[in-house]
């Protein structure tokens, strides 16, 4: 998996995970919804095709998906997930979209 692969990834569950959790604020689900937006709209272009600036896009909403979790808390997912990144070496999108119902 690439580097935007798995980015992007982390970056969706960030921000499914602040969107349902119970103290999500009005600021993180806007940056989520945003953020969320942002990255399914240049994800084929960023991880098929490799365009530069959907890459750059990505790794942009990226970092606001990261904002969201720090706004809204993190969720059981994000808390779980610690277990299997380190004893099955999973990368952190795949184990919190792994815990994600």
């Amino acid at each position: 998996m690439s580097v935007t692969a798995a980015q992007l990834a982390g970056a969706l569950c960030c921000c499914a995970d602040s969107l349902f959790n119970n103290s999500t604020t009005a600021d993180s689900s806007t940056l989520a919804f945003d953020a969320s937006s942002a990255l399914v709209r240049n994800a084929r272009a960023a991880v098929i095709d490799k365009v530069p600036q959907a890459v750059t896009d990505v790794h942009a909403a990226s970092l606001m998906a990261d904002r969201t979790c720090g706004a809204g808390n993190l969720g059981l997912a994000h808390g779980l997930a610690g277990p299997l990144e380190i004893e099955l070496g999973m990368e952190h999108g795949l184990a919190v979209g792994a815990l994600l119902p």
